[in-house]
């Protein structure tokens, strides 16, 4: 046992040592270790498994987090396919703990048994309903990145603060049920305390929640409706980062839902059909901007100005007009344009 650990520490690492020993005559193996965090004392705990199909060597991993500074513990999956996306299992393999704890009651052999009743009984469950995603609480940014049954895909969250647009560094979670957004940083979650180790799930949805998707033709944005409830009311998430990046989100997408046999809005890049956009009125638009832009180098109207010419890109490149590469140009001038790079930033 190390020096320097507080009473509580010392009561976690003596109730790992005693759970080994009771487990010594058993094929589930431990692995631990106090993070090396400056401002939050946690514990990450491996439980190793044997694999439930004999003819697979790999074992199969949970991971037990017990965060002691807010008091919090979570158990994970971490190569268990459909559910190894974060979401939490604790109270799904042992209704009785609470997500909350004090060190003194924590019972870590009830967690151990709790599992190998839940992998007896795994054939059973819709494994789609099981877990619990936690809206604006922190999550461990390494765990999350290395997950392997999922994609992960780091982006920019296009939002609105205070007024403001604002991209926020961000990373995309795609598993077979769930999109999950984190963000990086305290834009959203003031009380995060390690902005280095851990990040906050700011926005999560099933996968058959999603009404439509479309990425833009300028800025590689990707905008994706959800449905909120019953009503089909929507609530719209905008992504942006790498072209190839943005992409590779669309084709991920796609291949979900052809897999789970949903239908919905799929909008790509020329998709060859007439968008509802009135080019006469975009183009008079455009028109008008440009002027007041040569007269006044204001943010608002150069951002105004993008967004008509992405709709003049959208509706030629649809009806295969040339025109939409005279507008894409335009674009590209101003993005290349040091004076208005500094506007737009």
């Amino acid at each position: 046992m190390e020096n320097g650990l507080s009473d509580e520490e010392k009561v976690i690492e003596s109730k790992i040592q005693m759970l080994e020993e009771n487990l010594q005559k058993e094929n589930i193996s431990i692995e631990y270790k106090k993070m090396p965090y400056e401002k939050i004392s946690e514990y990450q705990i491996i439980f190793s498994f044997p694999s439930l199909n004999e003819n697979k060597e790999e074992t199969i991993k949970f991971l037990l987090l017990i965060n002691l500074t807010k008091k919090k513990i979570y158990l994970y999956s971490l190569n268990l396919f459909k559910i190894s996306d974060s979401r939490d299992l604790l109270q799904y393999i042992n209704p009785s703990i609470n997500n909350k704890f004090d060190s003194e009651s924590l019972n870590l052999l009830n967690i151990i048994e709790g599992i190998k009743n839940f992998l007896k009984s795994l054939s059973e469950k819709d494994l789609s309903k099981i877990g619990r995603f936690y809206l604006g609480e922190e999550y461990d940014i390494n765990l999350i990145s290395n997950l392997k049954e999922i994609f992960s895909i780091k982006c920019f969250h296009n939002d609105i603060i205070n007024g403001n647009y604002i991209n926020i560094p961000s990373l995309i979670c795609i598993s077979d049920d769930y999109f999950c957004l984190y963000e990086y940083g305290q834009e959203y979650n003031k009380y995060l305390k390690d902005i280095k180790n851990k990040f906050t799930l700011v926005f999560y949805g099933n996968i058959k929640s999603i009404l439509s998707f479309k990425k833009s033709l300028v800025g590689s944005i990707v905008t994706l409706s959800f449905r909120r409830d019953l009503n089909n009311k929507m609530f719209n998430l905008k992504i942006s980062g790498d072209e190839e990046d943005m992409d590779k989100i669309m084709d991920i997408l796609i291949e979900k839902i052809k897999n789970i046999g949903y239908r919905m809005n799929i909008y790509e890049k020329k998709q060859g059909k007439l968008p509802p956009i009135n080019i006469k009125e975009t183009e008079k638009n455009i028109n008008f901007y440009e002027e007041k832009l040569e007269k006044e180098e204001n943010t608002n109207i150069l951002k105004k100005l993008l967004s008509y010419y992405e709709e003049a890109i959208e509706y030629y490149s649809a009806i295969n007009d040339n025109r939409y590469i005279e507008y894409n140009n335009k674009v590209k001038k101003i993005l290349k344009n040091e004076k208005y790079s500094q506007l737009l930033g």
